[in-house]
């Protein structure tokens, strides 16, 4: 036999209550719709705000590019564009790390 017990008894709401509820709900998604809207206004303002950061990045990374240009023509001819390191102790008389 089940344990369940079916009951065709029924409930009224008054009128009242219902419209309470769902007056609650409109609120409740007023309030979201603004805290909504909010989120949106923020993220808007990141957007720009980053779009801004890029073209700021943009021009920096010409404007050293153009630099480096500017000084690689001061440069005399042998002068080598790029750093070299010194010889490590252990490598100059073609050792290796263990043994020097």
């Amino acid at each position: 036999m089940s344990s369940h017990v079916k009951s065709d008894a029924f409930c009224l709401v008054p009128l009242h209550d219902k419209v309470s509820v769902v007056e609650s709900c409109i609120m409740l998604l007023e309030d979201t719709e603004k805290a909504l809207q909010a989120k949106r206004e923020d993220i808007n303002f990141l957007m720009s705000e980053l779009s801004d950061i890029e073209v700021k990045t943009s021009r920096l990374i010409t404007h050293l590019r153009l630099n480096i240009i500017s000084l690689k023509k001061e440069l005399p001819p042998e002068t080598p564009t790029t750093p070299t390191a010194p010889v490590a102790p252990w490598r100059a008389n073609g050792g290796t790390a263990k043994g020097w």
